[in-house]
Formats: C-alpha cells, structure tokens, sequence
C-alpha cells in the first residue's frame, strides 16, 4: 500500500487520537503486532514518533498490519476506522483495475489465438478436402501470412503481463501469468516466424517449426517439393497445434478468473 503524504497525515492524526500517550500505543503494537516500539523508533515526542513508525511501517511493507491492529485495538475511534477505510477502498481499487488489466489481456489474447486458427482452419481445410486446390490454398495461406503483420498486440500484452508480475506476490497468480507469457511466445513464433525453408534440403521436414510460413512454403509445391500427404501432414499438424494453443489460454484465463474471484 502506497500512501499519499495527505494519507501519511490524516493516519498520523488518526493514531495520535486513537493512542494519546506511548504507553498507549507500546501496547497496541506490542499486542496487535508483536513489535516493541523503542526497537523501532527513537525517544522524542508522540507526534515524531507516530511519524517515524507509519514511515518505518510503510518502507518495510507492514502499514497495512499497523492500521488493521490500531482498528483492532481501538475499533471505536471514528477518526481511525475512517482513515482506514478510505485507504481500504483505494486499495481495493488499485487491486481490482490490476485484476482487471490481468483479465482483459488474456481474454484479448485468447480471442487473437482463437481467431487465427478458425482463420487458418477456413483456408486450409479446402486442401485437405481435396487436395488438388494445392496451389489455390497456398495462395490464401500466403497471403494472410504477409497480411497479418499488424494484427497481435504482442509487445503490449507481454509488457503488461511482466509488468504486473515484478510486483504480485500470491504464487498462484504468478504461476498463472508465466504460463500466459509462455503460451503467448509460442503463439507469437507460429504468428510471425520466417524461415527460409530450401527445397534441395528435405531433411529440412524432419525439423519443421510449426509457424504459418511453413505451412505457405510447404504448400508451394514447386519450393518445397513435398507431396501432398506430407503438405496435409504439416497442415493438420499446424491446425492441431493452434487447437492446443487456444485450448492453453483458454484454461490459463479460466484460471485467473477464478482466483480473482475467490480473493474478492
């Protein structure tokens, strides 16, 4: 919890009325927080030593134990538990635009996968069906290849989604996010990758990424010279790889869903 330098006030203001003497206020914490005052704040008046703590409280991460054990302690003061819901809401919705961003960024990405394999599944299906639309399937695949360059958000979601975890600390939710981002590279090399595939080397086959460009080269019979039950191999392989893709995030976004829904 970050405070404002009006909230580092209104909180100093709101102990001081809550705990009007360092007797007082040793007991709380001590009680409250298992913490001794004079280990944590030098002797001076009550008012420099309420500052130092919520300044010490804030810097080793412990405001918000500080503020929940005053209200605990003294639930009837109006001035405290005043401060500590106004500083409660904005938490809450610092955490739900956060939860939130989380949401939208994997259901954006979910819907780009999912788009891109009906895509891919409306072109290439014709080929499987019959096989002699070869070079009419190659032509589309092509194009949409060369054509969807500035369709993902890729350097903008994964922005986000790092962003968000250099500072989240429930391990669930980390877990959920690193998957979201591995999931993503892998649907960010099929989208774009670019491999100069030669036809004098057919060893080249044993290796295949799986990315749209392949599938394109590999459809091309006169560069590739593959035949078609290899070209509907590769095809079907690449369809059932962007399946799993979409299958991937959509489970990673119910999971996140879920968890954001259980810490409400």
């Amino acid at each position: 919890m970050n405070l404002s330098g009006q909230d580092c006030k209104q909180l100093r203001d709101a102990l001081l009325n809550a705990f009007p003497t360092k007797s007082s206020l040793e007991e709380m914490l001590l009680f409250e927080l298992e913490k001794k005052l004079d280990a944590i704040v030098g002797n001076s008046n009550l008012a420099d030593i309420v500052f130092e703590l919520i300044k010490k409280a804030s810097a080793e991460g412990w405001i918000e134990s500080l503020i929940s054990g005053a209200c605990e302690s003294n639930p009837k003061n109006d001035k405290l538990q005043a401060i500590a819901q106004k500083l409660n809401k904005i938490e809450n919705r610092v955490n739900n635009s956060k939860n939130h961003n989380i949401v939208n960024t994997a259901k954006e990405i979910f819907d780009c996968v999912n788009l891109s394999l009906i895509e891919n599944q409306q072109l290439i299906s014709p080929f499987l069906q019959n096989q002699s639309k070869r070079e009419e399937v190659w032509s589309k695949v092509d194009f949409l290849f060369h054509g969807q360059r500035e369709r993902g958000n890729f350097g903008t979601w994964k922005a986000i989604l790092e962003a968000i975890l250099e500072t989240e600390e429930n391990p669930k939710l980390q877990d959920a996010i690193n998957k979201l981002i591995e999931s993503l590279q892998k649907f960010h090399k099929s989208f774009y990758s670019y491999y100069r595939y030669k036809a004098e080397d057919p060893e080249k086959y044993e290796t295949y990424k799986r990315d749209k460009h392949f599938v394109a080269y590999a459809l091309n019979e006169e560069k590739s010279g593959f035949t078609d039950e290899e070209v509907a191999m590769i095809a079907e392989d690449y369809l059932n790889y962007l399946r799993g893709l979409v299958e991937e995030v959509g489970s990673i976004t119910g999971r996140l869903e879920i968890i954001f829904f259980n810490h409400k």
